[in-house]
């Protein structure tokens, strides 16, 4: 399932985590609270994305939540960066908005 919703495009990667300490590693550069999802992210109860700058791919930027109906109805539902913030530019808001079309994903949260 993770597959599915990899992309790069405008500049711009959404990447999964390959593991928990991936996670652990985001919230802390990120001061956020995604490490709290790690038990529902272990059990296929959501999915936790990284959206990267395409030159700094090893740099944390934006922290995707995504959660599935039944693994058919798929919604972005959180995507946060530093200190739980939502700002981006416009190149950057317009890139996420074509990766979740692209990806048949709606988006549920402030892009």
């Amino acid at each position: 399932m993770y597959k599915r919703f990899l992309w790069q495009g405008r500049g711009y990667a959404c990447i999964a985590p390959k593991n928990s300490d991936d996670i652990v590693r985001e919230g802390k550069e990120l001061s956020h609270c995604v490490e709290n999802y790690i038990n529902d992210f272990s059990k296929g109860n959501t999915f936790i994305y990284f959206w990267r700058d395409i030159n700094d791919i090893e740099i944390p930027f934006f922290t995707f939540e995504v959660k599935g109906d039944n693994h058919r109805i798929f919604e972005l539902i959180q995507c946060y960066r530093y200190n739980d913030t939502t700002e981006k530019d416009d190149n950057c808001r317009k890139a996420i908005v074509e990766w979740a079309r692209t990806k048949g994903i709606k988006i549920r949260c402030e892009v």
